[in-house]
């Protein structure tokens, strides 16, 4: 099908809310913890059995008001769910959400490094072209640029190792700012 998704996309999305969920890595609003913890262990779900994605839409349908970091998490699953759409034309829409999700979070709290992390590593990995990536450049930019603050003492190894491995060789940066990676995350 030509939608699908290179091989390892949910490899990279299982590392990326391992990341985030098991780093003490806080990056969001206290009062909204418990509904945020829950949607990111439904969205590890969602991305090793992809029919689990329907149930976490579910859940995340409830959630009121809903946060820029849950709508990323909505975008993504959407995402997560057009991989398995017998239908193209069901999985671009699928896709075509996706992507008004995380650009609708990405406006709502556009420093927030969880989220442009997660649009950018969704976005990377669409077929470029459905023209559903056009924040790549955008968000590979604020990354690089705030790249001191994915440095966290509590961060294990194996995650900063994985955020490096993921931007240096998926991210598309020049040597020059893989060598600034390399130093920041590696510290």
């Amino acid at each position: 099908m030509i939608y699908k998704f290179k091989k390892i996309t949910f490899f990279y999305l299982f590392f990326i809310f391992y990341f985030f969920v098991f780093s003490n890595f806080s990056l969001y609003d206290n009062s909204y913890s418990a509904q945020i913890d829950s949607v990111r262990m439904g969205f590890y779900n969602a991305v090793q059995d992809s029919k689990k994605a329907e149930a976490l839409l579910k859940q995340i349908k409830v959630i009121k008001p809903k946060s820029a970091l849950v709508m990323v998490y909505d975008g993504a699953t959407c995402a997560v769910m057009a991989k398995n759409v017998w239908n193209p034309f069901s999985a671009v829409k699928l896709l075509k959400k996706s992507n008004e999700e995380m650009n609708r979070a990405v406006k709502l709290s556009p420093t927030n490094l969880e989220i442009r992390f997660i649009r950018f590593a969704v976005q990377k990995n669409i077929p470029s072209y459905l023209g559903l990536s056009n924040n790549l450049n955008e968000d590979k930019k604020y990354l690089i640029k705030h790249i001191d603050s994915f440095y966290n003492p509590k961060l294990s190894k194996e995650m900063r190792d994985y955020i490096l491995w993921f931007m240096t060789d998926q991210g598309g940066y020049t040597e020059k700012q893989i060598e600034l990676i390399k130093e920041k995350l590696q510290g």
